[in-house]
């Protein structure tokens, strides 16, 4: 159950609230396997951006947001909406799992039955 966030004085009253760090950091943390770190998603989108040579401006216009919005997914201060996660798959050429999902839970085999 999602709660609403309250914020009493500029702080978030209910700890357990999800708020949008919290969401990005459930859907892929940072965290690190052997000697390798596996990037939030946060993270994700930014390399994907700067190996394109694109600057947040020119990423907004091509997602049709503003350079703020895009400043603000990537310091993890808000998510992206569903729509946004599908032009941003198709601009950089990745499937929706490939976008957002940790890469070692992509090789897992899947369930039997699937």
């Amino acid at each position: 159950m999602i709660r609403r966030c309250v914020r009493s004085g500029g702080q978030i009253a209910n700890r357990s609230c999800l708020t949008p760090a919290r969401f990005s950091a459930i859907l892929m943390p940072s965290h690190t396997k052997g000697n390798d770190t596996i990037p939030s998603f946060s993270e994700k989108r930014i390399a994907l951006r700067r190996q394109r040579g694109l600057s947040q401006e020119q990423l907004g216009a091509e997602l049709g947001v503003s350079r703020q919005t895009v400043s603000k997914w990537e310091g993890g201060q808000s998510y992206p909406d569903f729509q946004r996660l599908v032009l941003l798959s198709d601009f950089f050429e990745l499937s929706l799992d490939e976008l957002v999902r940790d890469p070692a839970a992509l090789r897992r085999d899947p369930p039997d039955g699937l």
